[in-house]
């Protein structure tokens, strides 16, 4: 009988050794009147650029027009102040978002309620509030966008072709509001390059609906993120009571801002925020929170009346892949995530709880703190950290930075006790830097594959700082490993591959080997990777591969007819003839992730079936 070639059966497409960071540096920034920022970004130069309003006129603020003013910093990569400005009138004016542009400027969107200073064009209440700033931060443009009544925009992204997109959401129905649905709805509007509209669209159903996010897709569309509480209009699939409980709210939009799709995740009682990126593989992630314990919620910490974590991760189709909840007995509110350069996510937010997942508690209770999470490509938590004073911190946005640590910014009513020192007065800025998570190996990937009695071994890394080499090991029961090889590393910061082919001709009566690397370090440290396996499935009609399989499942054999797929409970979900004689190609991303039958038939009747894992 043949040997079947065999995929890693528990495969991972990227790992990495990762540690909880230490603070590098911390900064406050402000006045005596209070200030908060809502967003950072990273910028060209290696330094950073934060919007937010401030309330000031003294300390690191320049001047005020009045009430609270938008107020964007210019930080050097060591969080040094290289150029602040304040922008505003003598009215409300809040900046929420801010993106380096491709001219090295700036695009900034927020709210005002002004019609005099650096605003003009008011159309009543608050509107958009669009500005458009040189590299050194000076006016090159303005616009207000709006109605009669409140309009707020929250998210701004620079497009391919050089215009703008803006997510929030409006109230009016007039202006240069067409379309709102009743209250609030989200209102997507795009600006050319010198600030003229090109188009809007108001999105959502009877009750209200309010966009916090908007990240240009690859195919030319926009993925926007939010919360509503309608099930009705545009939007449907709504999980809890409409008139007092949200869900977030998913919606792509191709690029004339028409609907390819709208998802409404939640449960019965509260989600909110629904912050949402597209990710490498295509897909989507959202951050958001939640107090529901059913729907598409599970494992949430707290109660009906507190909030955790609410991590999802969707597929190109806003089908949910996995979705995770993290927290402890009190309130815990997302307001960022980013991928990682591991390929997993950080998120940031701010905790009240000391239980849970949630450790290092600073402040007293119900006081909140930074709230930092990295968790790799799956969801799974790898480190946790809380950052704060004794009083309220608050955490609103966190990106990586190039030497694998993070950069965090918020704001702080702490004053220099715990992790803050240097508060100006009632409320501040509060940048973070931390370092780096990663040990000195991120392991892109390990595989194992099985064909004619070699196991053909292959692993990548990135950053290998100080490798000294790997030791392979293998195990025939995943417990007790001995070491069969012993590789030198490059010490690389490039991406490196690596291989080995291990003979397994003599080994016998086992239905399994295991296998993982031993990474050592040049000071001796050793690090263990995750374990990959391969199945002594020795005798057989046909070849699965891979698996587990992410989106296309392949059979080879002679005289194939066709193959069926089939849950555990017996329910036939997918037919599939064979293409030849010798090949049945089967698309499995549209079934949720698990364990699933196989059963495959030939042209002379002969059937086999086989387990395969969907991941």
């Amino acid at each position: 009988m043949k040997q079947i070639f065999l995929v890693l059966s528990c495969a991972v497409t990227f790992h990495s050794f990762a540690q909880t960071p230490n603070i590098e540096w911390q900064k406050c920034f402000g006045g005596s009147d209070g200030e908060e920022t809502y967003q950072m970004k990273a910028t060209k130069d290696g330094g950073y650029i934060l919007a937010g309003y401030s309330k000031s006129n003294d300390g690191d603020v320049v001047r005020n027009h009045g009430l609270e003013d938008f107020w964007i910093v210019k930080l050097n990569n060591t969080g040094n102040i290289e150029w602040q400005k304040d922008f505003g009138g003598s009215k409300s004016d809040i900046a929420y978002s801010i993106q380096q542009t491709t001219d090295k400027g700036y695009i900034v969107a927020g709210c005002s309620s002004s019609n005099d200073g650096d605003v003009s064009g008011n159309h009543g209440n608050k509107d958009f509030w669009i500005i458009k700033l040189s590299s050194n931060g000076n006016i090159q443009w303005q616009k207000m966008l709006g109605g009669s009544n409140d309009d707020v925009a929250f998210s701004v992204k620079q497009t391919s072709n050089g215009d703008y997109v803006v997510a929030g959401y409006s109230s009016s129905n007039d202006g240069d509001v067409n379309g709102n649905h009743h209250g609030e709805d989200y209102w997507i509007v795009q600006l050319n390059s010198v600030g003229n509209l090109v188009r809007q669209k108001c999105l959502g159903g009877y009750n209200n609906e309010r966009a916090v996010s908007i990240d240009p897709t690859d195919d030319g569309g926009y993925i926007i993120g939010g919360s509503s509480l309608s099930n009705n209009g545009d939007v449907s699939g709504h999980h809890g009571n409409g008139r007092y409980n949200y869900d977030i709210w998913i919606v792509k939009v191709n690029g004339n801002f028409d609907i390819n799709w709208q998802k409404s995740l939640g449960g019965s009682y509260d989600e909110s925020n629904g912050i949402v990126q597209q990710t490498f593989d295509g897909g989507y992630i959202v951050a958001g929170c939640t107090s529901s314990t059913d729907g598409d919620v599970t494992e949430n910490h707290g109660n009906v009346y507190t909030y955790d974590y609410w991590i999802i991760k969707l597929n190109n189709n806003g089908e949910i892949q996995w979705q995770k909840c993290f927290g402890g007995s009190q309130d815990e509110i997302s307001q960022s995530i980013q991928q990682s350069l591991d390929n997993g996510y950080i998120i940031t937010g701010y905790s009240a709880s000391n239980d849970g997942n949630v450790t290092g508690h600073h402040g007293g209770t119900y006081y909140i703190d930074y709230w930092i999470l990295k968790l790799n490509e799956y969801g799974d938590m790898q480190w946790q950290k809380s950052l704060g004073g004794f009083n309220d911190d608050v955490a609103t946005s966190i990106e990586p930075t190039s030497d694998g640590g993070y950069f965090i910014s918020g704001y702080t009513y702490s004053n220099n006790d715990g992790d803050i020192s240097g508060n100006h007065g009632n409320s501040d800025y509060w940048v973070v830097k931390l370092a780096s998570d990663l040990l000195p190996l991120v392991l892109k990937n390990f595989t194992a594959t099985l064909h004619n009695d070699i196991v053909h071994l292959t692993w990548q890394t990135i950053t290998e700082i100080n490798t000294r080499y790997f030791e392979l090991q293998r195990s025939s029961d995943g417990i007790h490993f001995s070491p069969i090889a012993k590789i030198d590393a490059f010490n690389s910061m490039s991406i490196e591959t690596y291989s080995y082919n291990d003979d397994i001709k003599s080994i016998v009566n086992t239905s399994k080997l295991y296998y993982r690397l031993n990474e050592v370090n040049k000071d001796g440290i050793s690090n263990l990777s995750n374990i990959v396996h391969v199945i002594m499935n020795r005798i057989g009609l046909f070849n699965v591969f891979p698996n587990p399989v992410h989106t296309q499942l392949n059979v080879e054999g002679k005289n194939l007819q066709q193959a069926e797929i089939y849950d555990l409970s017996g329910k036939l979900l997918i037919t599939q003839k064979a293409i030849n004689q010798n090949f049945i190609l089967i698309k499995v991303n549209r079934l949720v992730a698990g364990v699933y039958k196989i059963k495959i038939k030939d042209l002379e009747n002969k059937t086999e079936t086989k387990t395969v894992l969907i991941e």
